[in-house]
């Protein structure tokens, strides 16, 4: 602490509070090279190791860490595995996750990540990871580093790591340097995920495809961070890896179609590579916004941004093709509009015809009414006029019952002998 004296006492407080808390090695170098004009420094003041209060409030930083880490203990996979979660990432993908979980292995530096909706689910892709691995290696996990993230502090999550025997070590708070490994390794997948889609020309929608592809590509390649001559994906499963079947993210992809119902159909479908899976690859389809898993692929490398499928390009090739259908149906519409034009024309038509025919009718009335009132010469001529009629008497047919009753009710109607009661019938001669 900076202990102010009288100024008739030259003592190195008094200097170091004068000239702004100086550092002791610089008040050394001012005594030593006599840079003060007529100071009042004398030449047997020096240093000392007391604590000033003021500098420490105005000065302190960050103990430095050391660059080269310890990793002689290490001697086996699964012996200390880092874990961070990184997020949340806008825009979400194409299934709403929103962040994404960084498992690695100190020994091998093999990188798993989980993509994951909300960080609660971090226990569980964590039961999924230590299944797995202590399954593929038969061996336990001793140590798990991690941060204070409140996913990795519930009751939960402690409890699994000591039914497992995993101790597990928290971070100081705010001090990711302590979880360096995890930390560093977000940081390149992240900004290789970066590069591939910008160098694909691919949207934003897709980072987690892309974090995916990245993961896939860093443990096929060497790090610094193994001293051996070998990858990370050497050192997980055993054997040196085959870099036949890498292809560029974001290049065409045309996928055999074996779904196809007419004979000549188009046998290819174009996608978009994002990813890889262990029997094939993860194709975009543009159309439907889907990724499936194809095996029976070609790839265009070369001119993928100008081969690659667009949904205004598809939909303009499907309009193209669908022109002739659609020119059929504009026709049979025009025609079913003749059609009902006729049938229009048709009805008026028939009405019309009635009007002219009733008119006609009145006509022709008028003109009967007009020759019935002629003379009875002009009836002759019209008589003469008509055709001539056979004059041979025909014999007509016997009269039948019916009508001889009805010539006996006609005559007693005119004699008006009509009977008056059941007696009159019954005495009557006929």
């Amino acid at each position: 602490m900076c202990n102010l004296v009288n100024a008739n006492k030259n003592t190195y407080q008094l200097w170091h509070a004068r000239l702004g808390h100086i550092g002791s090695s610089k008040f050394l170098q001012i005594k030593r090279n006599n840079n003060l004009y007529q100071s009042n420094l004398p030449n047997n003041i020096n240093p000392i190791e007391e604590l000033c209060e003021a500098c420490v409030y105005g000065k302190q930083a960050c103990l430095p860490f050391s660059k080269e880490r310890d990793r002689t203990h290490v001697k086996r996979p699964l012996f200390i595995i880092h874990l961070d979660a990184c997020g949340p990432i806008t825009p979400t993908t194409f299934d709403e996750k929103n962040y994404f979980v960084t498992f690695i292995d100190e020994f091998t530096h093999y990188t798993v990540i989980y993509l994951l909706k909300h960080k609660s689910e971090v226990l569980t892709v964590f039961h999924d990871y230590v299944l797995k691995v202590e399954t593929h290696f038969n061996s336990k996990i001793a140590y798990l580093y991690c941060d204070n993230g409140t996913e990795y502090l519930s009751n939960e999550f402690k409890n699994f790591c000591s039914q497992k025997g995993i101790q597990y070590h928290l971070t100081v708070p705010h001090t990711p340097q302590q979880n360096s490994i995890a930390e560093r390794i977000n940081r390149t997948l992240v900004e290789k995920a970066r590069t591939l889609l910008y160098g694909a020309n691919l949207g934003k929608e897709l980072w987690g495809e892309a974090v995916l592809t990245a993961t896939y590509l860093t443990n096929l390649t060497p790090t610094k961070a193994i001293p051996q001559d070998k990858t990370p994906y050497e050192l997980w499963h055993n054997r040196k890896p085959r870099l036949d079947h890498l292809r560029i993210f974001g290049s065409t992809v045309y996928v055999h179609d074996k779904n196809r119902k007419r004979k000549f159909d188009k046998k290819s479908i174009k996608g978009v590579l994002v990813g890889y899976h262990q029997n094939g690859y993860k194709v975009l389809m543009i159309e439907s916004n889907k990724i499936i898993l194809a095996r029976d692929v070609i790839f265009d490398e070369i001119n993928f941004k100008i081969t690659r499928p667009n949904k205004h390009r598809d939909e303009v090739e499907r309009e193209e093709n669908s022109t002739p259908e659609l020119q059929k149906n504009d026709d049979r519409i025009k025609i079913s509009k003749t059609e009902e034009e006729s049938k229009e024309t048709d009805v008026l038509e028939i009405s019309e015809n009635q009007e002219n025919i009733s008119k006609e009718n009145a006509k022709e009335n008028d003109e009967n009414e007009m020759i019935n009132a002629l003379t009875p010469e002009m009836n002759s001529h019209k008589n003469r006029n008509d055709l001539r009629r056979s004059e041979r008497i025909k014999n007509l047919p016997a009269k039948s019952y019916d009508e001889e009753n009805h010539h006996a009710y006609a005559h007693l109607i005119i004699n008006k002998d009509i009977p008056k009661s059941f007696n009159d019938i019954i005495n009557r001669e006929d």
